[in-house]
Order: C-alpha cells, then structure tokens, then sequence
C-alpha cells in the first residue's frame, strides 16, 4: 500500500470521527477547531517518520536525453513532487533537456517545426505529504541555445533552480512545503517570473546588473527584499533603471505561511 494513501486515509478516519462525535453532541467543543491541528501534527509526525517505513534499494534511476533537432523555443513542464531538484545551464548545447532521475518518470514530448513542449511527471509515491524525499531527486540541464518557458511545480522538497546561463523568457514555480533557491537569467532580455509558495522558503536571486520590478501578494509570511536595489512603494518594489534596461525581471510572489527573500 502506498504511504500517500495510509496518509490521507489516516486524515479521513480522524475528520470522520470527530464529525460523528460532533453530531452526538459528545464533544464540548467544534470539531474543526480540533481537526485541523490535529491535521498539522499528523503532518508532521509524516515528515519526520515517514523515511523509516521506506523499502531500501526500491527506488528506479533513469538518465534522459533529449535531443534539440531543429528546436530554438520551449516549453518545460516539471511536476515534480517530492525530493531534490536542481537544474542548470548544459555545458554543451546538444540536448534541449538532459538528465539523471531517481524514481519513475513519465515524459510527454511534442515537437512542431522550431517549437516544443517537455512535460515531466514524477510517478509512484512522489505526492506530498507523502512519498519518500530521497526517491525523487531530479538533477537536470538545458540547452544556453533555446528560448525556454519553465513551469515548476514541487511538493515537499528542496529546490536549486540556477537560470543565470540559460535564455528564459517565463518562469513559474509553485511549491508545498518546500525550500526553493531560484536564481534568474543574467542576459535574458526581459523575463517575466510567477512564484506561488505555500509553507515554504523562497530565496530568489536576479544577478547584478539585471533591473527588477516585483510585487508581493503575502498572507502571513515573511518577506525580506533589498531595498537598496529595488525600492519600495507600498508592495511594488522596482530599480530605478527598469523601464531602459536592456535585462530585467518582472516578478510577482504569492506567499502563504512561510519566508520570501529576493535579492
């Protein structure tokens, strides 16, 4: 039986009771003022135990290569779930995306004249809160040569996403429970950049000499930006030169419960 599975079914059981009793009127107090610390402790407990109860020597590895035929634009679909990620810039400019992966993956590939679309799923047990942490460790490398759109979407996991080399017009990264380095293109022209976070650390780095405008959309979490860099008006922040620089980003960050720092 999957871990994902006695989870969530440990998750149900533990709603159903404490609506039942609820209902009997055997409880003093609101079932959901109870269930939902309950629900963050079980959370918890998955974290730090869940590694224990894990199969040894279970987990596939695979290496993917992707050749870039005649493609200079694409489109890069990473759901990746729980586990390590890391991408950066290719020495060599063979492979539109080239790499080692732990844990099974699925792969759609479409591919139209100069244009292609790469969708990465992680299968198995990689769903937060959830599967093994170690099963799902994605190291991966793309092409200095092609004009790419990344859509980043994590679980419980630590991500180092370094962009600095690479042309990157579209950045989306959605993380659960995680801890994400996002370092920006250096020499991109204009890179438009959507951060969507939940209980998580987010440190996003945009390389000296590239003008930055960002707005914050934060619940309850901490948000630290250089305001010597990028100066503050209400939740925008923007470097003077970001109308006439020849690189800049333009990001926006929605925050939960969790940290955000750019830099």
């Amino acid at each position: 039986m999957r871990k994902s599975t006695v989870f969530w079914g440990i998750v149900v059981i533990l709603a159903g009771v404490l609506l039942l009793l609820n209902s009997f009127g055997l409880l003093g107090f609101s079932a959901w003022k109870v269930f939902w610390p309950a629900f963050l402790i079980l959370l918890g407990l998955w974290f730090l135990l869940g590694p224990m109860f894990r199969k040894k020597g279970s987990i596939a590895s695979e290496h993917i290569s992707l050749p870039i035929e005649s493609t200079s634009e694409a489109e890069i679909i990473l759901n990746h779930g729980a586990g390590k990620l890391t991408i950066n810039a290719a020495q060599s400019g063979n492979s539109l995306l080239e790499g080692d992966f732990t844990g099974e993956v699925e792969q759609k590939v479409l591919r139209s004249g100069s244009q292609a679309k790469v969708q990465l799923n992680a299968r198995g047990e990689s769903f937060v809160p959830f599967g093994s942490s170690e099963g799902f460790t994605w190291d991966i490398e793309l092409s200095r040569f092609v004009i790419y759109r990344l859509v980043i979407k994590t679980g419980a996991s630590e991500s180092l996403v370094n962009l600095t080399d690479l042309q990157v017009k579209e950045v989306s990264l959605e993380t659960g429970a995680s801890t994400s380095t996002l370092t920006l293109p250096a020499s991109a022209g204009m890179t438009r950049v959507e951060v969507k976070s939940g209980v998580a650390d987010v440190n996003l780095v945009v390389p000296q000499g590239v003008a930055g405008h960002i707005k914050v959309d934060s619940g309850l979490s901490g948000v630290k930006i250089d305001t010597s860099r990028f100066a503050q008006a209400g939740n925008v922040y923007e470097s003077a030169d970001f109308a006439t620089a020849a690189n800049r980003v333009d990001i926006f960050v929605s925050s939960h419960v969790g940290s955000v720092n750019i830099q």
